[in-house]
């Protein structure tokens, strides 16, 4: 079972790149190693522009060592509302 819990940003945290606006989102997710794989394998193959800043695996506990809970930064970035190409 995974669960996925998210941090929707503030105005504040989104940056201007070259006339793209980078939206960082905070994804937290319980499950297997197994998950967490097949997760990155889907924002990887998505058509959407997105990188992974950041990233962090904890055990849940010490005796399950094949439950881990991930944390990851990921940005998505979006045109310009006026619709002018960068």
């Amino acid at each position: 079972m995974v669960y996925v819990s998210y941090a929707t940003p503030s105005r504040e945290a989104t940056l201007e790149l070259t006339g793209l606006q980078e939206v960082p989102i905070e994804l937290t997710v319980a499950g297997s190693i197994r998950d967490t794989v097949e997760l990155l394998s889907k924002i990887e193959q998505t058509s959407r522009l997105l990188t992974v800043k950041d990233r962090k695996v904890h055990v849940v506990a010490v005796d399950q060592p094949r439950e881990v809970l991930t944390t990851l930064t990921v940005a998505g970035y979006l045109l310009p509302a006026n619709g002018n190409n960068p």
